[in-house]
């Protein structure tokens, strides 16, 4: 004689088979990132590729990633350091990140003389406030205080 599942039991079993799946493929990861001499490091972003969720590491170079599991890509990004991306592949104990510092190389930098912002600056302020005297001009520099003695027909 058969028995059958009733359809109630087997959706309970079809939704508890998947909760256990997830539990265990979906998991928390640990880690600690550190410059070459072994020291701790903050500010680095760290970004599970996968779901998108990031962490950020506290002043001891710790962080907890959440929601993470084996195959998924971290970006470790911070602009001191040369950034990495890992593919994971063991959960079970805690990552250790080890980035190395940038050299900073001053070909990137280009200074242009074409924006002259103080003469920008001083055309749209004649524009906007005109002068008329020399007293009115000095009273537009910061930090000049221009006072008149008692009495009329002084200058300032």
């Amino acid at each position: 004689m058969r028995q059958f599942i009733s359809p109630y039991k087997a959706l309970t079993l079809v939704f508890l088979v998947t909760f256990i799946q997830l539990s265990v493929c979906r998991q928390s990861l640990n880690g600690t990132i550190l410059d070459t001499r072994r020291n701790p490091l903050e500010g680095v972003q760290i970004l599970n590729l996968s779901t998108n969720l990031h962490a950020d590491p506290d002043v001891n170079g710790q962080f907890t990633l959440q929601n993470v599991s084996i195959g998924d890509s971290l970006s470790i990004y911070n602009f001191e350091y040369e950034s990495k991306i890992i593919v994971l592949n063991n959960l079970s104990k805690s990552l250790e990140i080890l980035l190395k510092e940038k050299s900073v190389s001053l070909d990137q930098v280009t200074i242009s003389p074409k924006a002259d912002a103080l003469n920008i600056i001083a055309g749209y302020e004649s524009r906007t406030n005109p002068v008329n005297s020399s007293q009115e001009l000095l009273r537009q520099v910061p930090r000049l205080f221009i006072g008149q003695h008692a009495g009329g027909g002084k200058a300032e």
